[in-house]
């Protein structure tokens, strides 16, 4: 919708702002409803099912008539069927090829590094949502409600967002990433100090350490979710093509796989561990507890570290972007390879981890003025 950098940031960061209230009104209206209602009636759900519903369509409407985007035309569409029968040797795409291109995108090296922070940071939100009510629970021995107040400090939600928003147009990624993650793992040395040493006022303890943790969390739902629009460009660099949609099917499908895999593992974790599952309250062995610990502080720590070496290595800024994007603006517009900055050429190459000289695409340009010449 557009290659500013500063605008693309707004309306990414409105995006997930409007996110964050639909989350909250998805966990509101419901808890506003059983109260006027018996928790055995139907009437609540089918009400929810009908405001939803009703919102949803609005909002559509909304979405519909307020975005733009590229409108492909038949000459275009024609186009680009041809370079797929092409590129799978004259044959409509089957799977072997959808997964070949699902693959490619991994040659973008930014893309690479973006997938690894994702992944990693990830893994570890998931290991600690799976674990943490057992960690009030099995280890701290408190009841539930005080894990059902120390999540509802996710209230910090939006107003992080905004400020994430704000601070990625003044500092990098890089910077955020790190912040965030520094704040993580803060929490997770705080979680393994109140379980061994039961300090005095633990509820001040775990309300510091839970702001924390959520305000480190939200940055880290923040930056990815902001920084991959940018990521297309830098294969349209390379390819000539605008595969935007590929790429996001790409970060969704692996972003499902890593949800249930993180899962699995606690579960795993927990079983090896002879935790003890039940409907009601029961008393775990010492080594179930231990396992807990372990999971909620040294695995999302672990995790966290590993995101942060990848982080560490991320170069993607509103400064780099904007030499790559004046560069594929110029080769957009028959600008010649050979007249390519020396520096310019090396953040390109930095991002994409491809060999300028080596992009095939736009060695078109060179051709065609060498002909008018």
């Amino acid at each position: 919708m557009t290659k500013d950098f500063n605008a693309r940031t707004k309306m990414s960061t409105t995006r997930m702002v409007l996110a964050g209230l639909g989350g909250m009104l998805t966990q509101f209206v419901p808890a506003q409803l059983f109260k006027y209602f018996p928790k055995s009636s139907p009437e609540p759900y089918i009400l929810m099912q009908v405001i939803f519903s009703v919102a949803t369509f609005f909002l559509i409407l909304i979405t519909y008539h307020t975005t733009w985007e590229h409108f492909v035309t038949k000459d275009e569409a024609k186009k680009l069927e041809a370079e797929a029968l092409a590129e799978n040797n004259g044959q409509k795409p089957n799977l072997k090829s959808e997964l070949k291109n699902y693959f490619s995108t991994f040659k973008i090296k930014t893309f690479r590094l973006h997938m690894e922070i994702y992944l990693s940071s990830y893994f570890a939100t998931i290991l600690f949502s799976t674990v943490f009510v057992y960690y009030i629970v099995y280890v701290l021995k408190m009841s539930t409600s005080v894990s059902g107040f120390l999540q509802s400090l996710s209230i910090v939600s939006i107003p992080v967002t905004i400020l994430a928003g704000f601070a990625v147009t003044k500092f990098t990624y890089r910077s955020l990433y790190i912040f965030g993650y520094s704040l993580i793992l803060i929490r997770a040395v705080n979680w393994a100090f109140v379980a061994f040493t039961r300090p005095a006022h633990m509820m001040i303890w775990l309300i510091v350490g839970m702001s924390f943790y959520e305000v480190g969390l939200y940055i880290l739902y923040f930056a990815p979710w902001n920084v991959f629009p940018f990521i297309p460009d830098l294969d349209t660099l390379v390819t000539g093509k605008n595969r935007a949609g590929l790429f996001a099917s790409v970060m969704t499908f692996i972003n499902q796989i890593s949800q249930g895999l993180a899962s699995v593992v606690a579960g795993y974790l927990l079983d090896f561990a002879h935790f003890r599952q039940s409907a009601g309250a029961v008393s775990q062995p010492q080594s179930a507890t231990d396992m807990i610990i372990f999971i909620v502080s040294g695995g999302v720590g672990f995790m966290i570290l590993l995101a942060m070496f990848f982080a560490a290595r991320f170069h993607l800024s509103k400064k780099t972007f904007k030499i790559l994007a004046q560069e594929l603006g110029r080769l957009q517009k028959g600008g010649s390879m050979k007249d390519v900055d020396p520096h310019t050429k090396a953040v390109c190459e930095d991002l994409t981890g491809v060999k300028y000289d080596t992009i095939d695409f736009w060695k078109k340009n060179d051709q065609q003025t060498s002909q008018n010449k």
